[in-house]
């Protein structure tokens, strides 16, 4: 399994890598989904790669500040003579920016593409009167 977590907001760190074997006693690297991140005037999205997947079988859960996607496909059964076909499971976690909503996070899934979309918060002017 591979983990990435983010030190600073939308910035990648490193990665740990993990070869668990399968039920064929053949070692196999996990996926890695690949991300792209767009930064919008309202928030941000964050596109992953998960071709074959359905929704079930990803999960998304927020710790803090800490965003982490995951998601396990089952292993194919296939005797293939080539496959690069990852399947396994994964996981990627984002650290956020102070200024993210974190209560209104939205995720869709469409066509192998796993969207997440993260809003800003509100920039909040408060008026104090003077007595």
């Amino acid at each position: 399994m591979y983990t990435v977590a983010y030190k600073r907001p939308m910035q990648k760190i490193g990665f740990n890598k993990q070869n668990p074997e399968n039920g064929k006693n053949r070692q196999h690297l996990n996926m890695m989904p690949l991300s792209n991140i767009e930064v919008l005037e309202s928030g941000w999205n964050i596109y992953l790669g998960v071709p074959g997947y359905v929704k079930e079988e990803v999960s998304i859960s927020l710790d803090k500040e800490l965003l982490t996607i995951q998601g396990e496909h089952p292993v194919s059964e296939h005797s293939f003579v080539k496959n690069e076909w990852n399947a396994g499971p994964f996981k990627r976690s984002f650290r956020l920016p102070e200024n993210a909503d974190t209560e209104n996070i939205a995720a869709e899934m469409n066509n192998g593409i796993l969207t997440v979309f993260i809003p800003k918060k509100e920039k909040r002017v408060s008026k104090i009167d003077i007595k």
